[in-house]
């Protein structure tokens, strides 16, 4: 009977060699932990990267468009104030017209 009972007890280097194998375990879990979140930390900065160059990209374009449309309501602007100019001395011109027309006289029209 002697004989189970000191198999019963552990040997301290067997129990030593468990503890060693349950150590290399935990480190290689550990391991793999901190490369799991290296790699999500990696990601994470891809992608911030990429949004921020992304917005830099939607700010020059729309800076570009603003541009293009301050662009085309100047010209558009010229326009209007040309016509209305336009107008203005056509009806300045033909005030002055009936204006010597009431003198009895009136502009010299060369006739082609």
């Amino acid at each position: 009977m002697s004989f189970f009972k000191t198999e019963e007890k552990t040997n301290p280097q067997i129990q030593a060699r468990k503890d060693f194998d349950k150590k290399i375990q935990e480190i290689f879990i550990r391991k793999k932990e901190i490369k799991r979140d290296e790699d999500l930390y990696q990601m994470m900065r891809w992608r911030e990267d990429a949004e921020a160059h992304n917005d830099a990209k939607v700010q020059k374009r729309h800076r570009m468009d603003m541009k293009k449309e301050t662009g085309q309501l100047n010209k558009e602007l010229v326009m209007v104030r040309q016509a209305a100019l336009q107008n203005l001395l056509e009806c300045e011109h033909q005030q002055y017209q009936e204006e010597l027309n009431r003198m009895g006289k009136s502009f010299y029209v060369q006739r082609m």
